[in-house]
């Protein structure tokens, strides 16, 4: 074995080591809480209807959810397939279980911790990464979302491993298993190219800087993409999708004044997710500035990271201009590059000053740890209580399954959360019409309804109003539910 390889193999050891050392820390707080249920809120419903199918070996766009043109805009008809994929390891059949699919999850979210906090602290120090993952990654947010059925989690950690990986330039093998890691955030979510785009927009540039045109530059691209397009490509034969174009729809509806409101909105949420929703006034404001002009020097000072950087910025761009929003979902994946530039940031700040940036640092952790405390012990007594919300009440139980019975093989059913409804009733479903009630009442036959359901969670009210409107029969109604069959 040459020195070099030998070299090579000392550093992946010590890395390796380093990474099992901070998940065995992070496992256990992990699993110590697990909000174990769901909202009517469906992104969840159309992951697991994806998984089930193919734990069950059905074609995976099986879903019962019918997308209709007059809500375009709702969800897509499915998701990629990586994700459903990952989770179909720990599906069930029967009623999904969701003690086991959170601990299922929470396992990959020890995963992602220790990833962030491992490269944070290879490049910037144990200190670094101890502080920024007590202030970031153990919030409260997280905690109570971190065993929820949504791909965010999973995805960072294929986004950021393939991203590091890169960085790193360990000859072609380790290239093209940053391509792989790569591929696997793709064939999770589609912004998952935005990293490639990332690391040809950093080579473009040093090839300019350079003058010249380097083999060098090319064999590591080439490496790369070769991976990055295994995965989805393999993914896409064995579990090929509907085609659809509705990400292209939703950034056509983009607008400057929607993007504006989106800068807005994102920063009221991270100031909220950094107080633990609490509106301190002056203090979250100043707080949240402090960390983004931090951020922003650290992104300065470690040009070196350019790949890291152009990803951050690009994914965050992406972001802004998406018509949605979705509170810190959209920011969980780029949260580890956020936090490892203001570890940089705190490092060069800290160089003049004699580790004062550091003291900055702990004494952050410290009072926003503090802060957290009602937080914490708030999530820690309602893990006792039973749910009083979602499907998985014993009133949502016993509802869904009476509305399953009465609508057996019957037409399909209009609701406000269908891909819910879709995936407990196993019975084909749609989203109600958007809007006042004449334009529903307009436009409501394009989903040719059998059955309107209404749900007392879920702005029952204008259901109800929308199903009297078109003169139905109500044919059920206990448990939160009222069933009404659609004129012929």
């Amino acid at each position: 074995m040459s020195a070099q390889d030998f070299t090579t193999l000392h550093i992946t050891m010590r890395l390796t080591f380093g990474f099992l050392l901070w998940f065995a820390v992070l496992l256990p707080v992990c699993l110590i809480y697990t909000d174990n249920t769901a909202d009517w809120g469906d992104d969840w419903a159309c992951y697991y209807a994806e998984a089930r199918n193919i734990s069950a070996h059905l074609p995976v766009g099986q879903t019962h959810f019918r997308p209709v043109d007059y809500n375009g805009h709702y969800a897509p008809p499915c998701y990629p397939a990586g994700y459903p994929l990952l989770l179909a390891a720990a599906v069930r059949p029967g009623i999904p279980d969701m003690e086991h699919l959170g601990l299922y999850m929470s396992i990959w979210c020890a995963v992602w911790m220790a990833l962030v906090a491992g490269i944070i602290s290879h490049r910037w120090g144990v200190l670094s990464a101890c502080c920024l993952v007590i202030i970031f990654l153990l919030s409260p947010y997280v905690l109570q979302t971190k065993g929820r059925i949504w791909s965010d989690i999973p995805f960072s950690i294929a986004f950021l491993a393939g991203l590091w990986l890169y960085t790193r330039r360990d000859g072609p093998v380790g290239t093209f298993l940053a391509g792989l890691c790569l591929g696997a955030a793709i064939s999770m979510r589609s912004i998952g190219w935005v990293a490639v785009l990332a690391i040809y927009t950093d080579a473009a540039i040093d090839l300019i800087r350079a003058g010249t045109f380097a083999r060098a530059y090319l064999r590591p691209l080439l490496w790369m993409t070769a991976g990055a397009l295994i995965v989805p490509g393999f993914i896409h034969i064995a579990y090929p999708l509907p085609t659809d174009t509705y990400y292209l729809k939703q950034f056509s509806y983009s607008t400057i004044t929607h993007t504006f409101q989106n800068l807005q909105t994102y920063f009221q949420t991270f100031r909220f997710f950094l107080t633990t929703g609490t509106d301190s006034g002056v203090f979250s404001v100043l707080l949240t500035v402090l960390i983004l002009v931090v951020m922003v020097i650290g992104l300065i000072a470690a040009r070196r990271d350019g790949i890291l950087a152009y990803a951050l910025l690009l994914t965050l761009g992406m972001i802004f201009i998406f018509p949605d929003t979705q509170d810190m979902r959209y920011l969980l994946p780029v949260l580890p590059l956020a936090m490892y530039y203001l570890a940089a940031g705190a490092q060069r700040l800290s160089r003049p000053y004699y580790h004062a940036g550091y003291i900055v640092l702990v004494a952050l952790t410290i009072c926003i740890t503090w802060q957290r405390v009602p937080a914490y012990t708030t999530m820690w007594q309602r893990k006792a209580r039973e749910h009083t919300y979602g499907p998985f009440t014993r009133d949502s139980r016993l509802g869904m399954a009476a509305i399953a019975d009465l609508t057996r093989g019957h037409g399909r059913i209009v609701c406000v959360a269908p891909r819910v409804v879709a995936l407990l009733t196993s019975h084909d479903c749609s989203v109600i019409p958007e809007g006042d009630l004449p334009h529903q009442l307009a436009v409501l036959l394009m989903a040719e309804p059998a059955y309107i359901l209404s749900i007392d969670q879920r702005d029952a009210d204008a259901t109800d109003r929308l199903a009297i409107g078109h003169g139905d029969s109500l044919i059920y109604a206990d448990h939160g539910f009222r069933l009404y069959r659609c004129r012929p």
